[in-house]
């Protein structure tokens, strides 16, 4: 009974899957249209660099560059877009962990890898955004 309550709630802190930054919620930010959190990652990071960014629109997530790098206000400005342009409400709790293999948004390892044994080494700044607004939700209704 124990070993139960402890997985349960070993895996209650991450987020879920339509949550992830290739999930699709589409939303609009100066203008253009994004289909998915990791197209306005990447185009902002081309557009901060003066390099071209429009190809990125027609991209599939899969086809889509491994981000190196991600400011914070990036990550943020586009976690509140994505919350206040779909309706996400039905979210239980407020997860943190983001289980993806990436050191930044993530916590650099899966959710089966930590179940045998690996350890979390990424700096998670996407689920600690998602944490954030998920907070500011449920401190506003």
């Amino acid at each position: 009974m124990n070993a139960y309550l402890y997985v349960y709630s070993f895996h209650k802190m991450f987020l879920p899957e339509k949550l992830y930054h290739t999930a699709r919620n589409p939303f609009h930010l100066y203008g253009f249209q994004y289909e998915t959190l990791a197209h306005w990652f990447v185009v902002q990071d081309a557009a901060s660099k003066g390099k071209p960014f429009k190809h990125f629109f027609n991209m599939s997530v899969d086809d889509l560059p491994v981000l190196q790098y991600v400011p914070v206000p990036v990550i943020n400005e586009g976690v509140e877009a994505m919350f206040s342009q779909n309706n996400i409400s039905d979210v239980k709790g407020c997860p943190s962990e983001y289980p993806i293999s990436n050191l930044i948004l993530g916590i650099g390892t899966t959710k089966i890898r930590l179940e045998y044994g690996d350890r979390k080494r990424g700096r998670n700044l996407y689920g600690k955004a998602i944490e954030r607004v998920l907070k500011r939700q449920k401190t506003n209704k």
